[in-house]
């Protein structure tokens, strides 16, 4: 936690003014413009209702599978490219659903603050602002640049001095303007966050994915479409949200390691964890690089939630339609 406060000021300030600091009330004074950013690292423990993201506990950058997003790469490619830029990103409804190789190349803590700020200044339409990467280049700012293209779509780029706002506008409409059709299907994935092809067992209320490699998640607390309905609505998404993180927080370093943990686990020996209430029931498990984590109705048996949690991360993460 105090790791990542450190790593919010020097993104908004820089290394060199935080460590050679010559006025302490004008550094005091200058670092104000942290305080929202600082707060939502603080809220980690009670988050702001709209908040469906799980970045801030996880740390690994919450995406969105659509169907379009091989065509929504090639187009930010050309887009960045045009710029000046190689770090680029789609967002929908604030998850990642596109990005520029050279974006996933960002630390994790980066990606983190980043997600952060952008949510805290959810409701500018664009933004430009520049910022330190903490990791990557504390010293030597880069633009922090968002452009929406429609009420939830966005391009965000990290830039250099160009190109100026106005530039930007000209070539987010000439890249995309063909593209809005496109956008409007990836954005009905929300909130089942999946293309709609992707049919889950109807026991899933919702569920959280890591990809531990990769420092990805992907999740859901509403899984079902509009038309299909959700017989699990006694949950509030809220609830959901809760009960899915208090889970990640009670289990993951304590009966499932990460991969990167200082303790290691026994060989060949997968990590699985079972809770059971009175009103839901929840499973974890761990295999290869994921870690899945689903909450279900209560009343079932623990070998049948096993098996659709296993079927549930093999349709989330090996189907040619859901690759993220």
């Amino acid at each position: 936690m105090l790791d990542l406060i450190f790593h919010a000021l020097v993104l908004y300030q820089g290394l060199d003014d935080l460590l050679n600091m010559r006025n302490v009330e004008r550094l005091k004074k200058d670092l104000k413009i942290c305080y929202p950013l600082i707060d939502m690292v603080l809220d980690n423990l009670s988050p702001q209702e709209d908040w469906e993201d799980f970045c801030d506990i996880t740390h690994c950058t919450d995406v969105m599978v659509c169907a379009e997003r091989h065509t929504f790469e090639g187009i930010l490619s050309c887009f960045s490219e045009s710029v000046g830029t190689v770090f680029g990103c789609l967002r929908i409804h604030g998850k990642i659903a596109a990005a520029t190789a050279n974006w996933w190349t960002l630390d994790k803590v980066e990606l983190l603050l980043i997600q952060l700020l952008l949510y805290y200044e959810k409701d500018d339409l664009g933004i430009d602002i520049p910022i330190y990467l903490p990791i990557r280049s504390p010293k030597i700012p880069f633009r922090l640049i968002r452009w929406r293209l429609t009420q939830s779509c966005e391009v965000c780029l990290l830039c250099g001095p160009t190109p100026s706002v106005d530039e930007l506008e000209h070539d987010a409409k000439r890249f995309w303007k063909t593209a809005y059709t496109l956008l409007k299907s990836a954005e009905s994935c929300y909130p089942a966050n999946i293309p709609h092809d992707i049919v889950l067992d109807k026991n899933v209320i919702s569920y959280l994915i890591l990809n531990t490699e990769k420092r990805r998640s992907l999740s859901s607390l509403s899984p079902y479409s509009a038309s299909s309905g959700d017989a699990h609505s006694h949950l509030t998404s809220i609830r959901k949200r809760d009960i899915l993180r208090n889970f990640y927080r009670t289990i993951v370093g304590t009966m499932i390691m990460l991969p990167d943990s200082a303790e290691s686990k026994p060989p060949n020996i997968p990590q699985e964890v079972f809770m059971n209430f009175e009103y839901y029931s929840l499973h974890a498990l761990e295999s290869d690089c994921y870690i899945i984590m689903i909450l279900y109705p209560s009343g079932l048996h623990n070998y049948y939630m096993r098996s659709i949690t296993r079927s549930t991360l093999k349709v989330l993460t090996c189907d040619k339609n859901c690759k993220w």
